[in-house]
């Protein structure tokens, strides 16, 4: 997990320990577990060598209440220290949009290769239209970069987003469908699958295809819908 100050571009570096391995999800944490830094995890079990970004499940999630029970991310949250302080960390950090926008983009630009990919939120999601449009901006400004984010939220507006970030409406069983149009992704059973759509094959077995071998949800021009087994 990189640790990147607020208010300035510089990545800090520490020691890292040995990796936490929980419910499929490595996370590789630097010591330091500051209320005042956003933390980016470099990789994990299921998405690969991916960058990804966390906040609070549930707290800093909208449209969850049929889902919560079943939140993989919070169980991780409430079972790891080291995961609860970098989430909660990033909670506080982002209040302040321009510390969200300058520390993402600072990390990014400071890389010796852009990343070729970002997962927005493994655990949480977008909590206010502001925050939204705060990832819309750190794409626009990283647009060697393709951001991902899969959410609930959609009563916010995507319209405007740049071409390399793509969002998928997240359904899930019990919870009333309001994204008319784009890719929708939706978990095994649901009666409203449409007819034509892609099986995630990371999610079919433990030790499936991770996301940075697959790379169908970060493609610009996604055509099918998504569909996951409940993990």
């Amino acid at each position: 997990m990189i640790i990147v100050r607020v208010m300035v571009t510089t990545s800090a570096c520490y020691n890292q320990p040995k990796p936490t391995n929980h419910s499929g999800y490595i996370f590789n944490p630097l010591w330091g577990t500051s209320m005042t830094a956003i933390k980016i995890s470099r990789m994990n079990s299921k998405l690969g060598k991916i960058l990804n970004y966390s906040t609070v499940p549930v707290r800093d999630c909208v449209r969850c209440d049929s889902c919560s029970a079943d939140c993989y991310a919070l169980k991780a949250y409430k079972q790891y220290p080291l995961v609860r302080a970098a989430w909660d960390g990033n909670s506080t950090a982002q209040k302040d949009t321009e510390t969200l926008v300058t520390s993402i983009v600072g990390h990014i630009k400071e890389s010796k290769k852009a990343p070729a990919m970002f997962r927005i939120h493994v655990a949480g999601d977008f909590t206010s239209q502001e925050n939204a449009d705060a990832w819309a901006e750190i794409a626009r400004q990283c647009e060697a970069t393709t951001f991902l984010a899969f959410t609930k939220a959609s009563m916010f507006d995507y319209r405007k987003v740049p071409t390399n970030m793509v969002i998928i409406h997240s359904q899930w069983v019990g919870m009333d469908k309001m994204n008319q149009s784009g890719i929708n992704a939706w978990i095994e059973g649901d009666e409203r699958i449409p007819d034509r759509h892609k099986v995630c094959p990371g999610s079919a077995s433990e030790g499936g295809v991770k996301c940075d071998a697959c790379r169908y949800c970060f493609q610009k021009n996604i055509k099918l819908d998504v569909v996951f087994k409940q993990h």
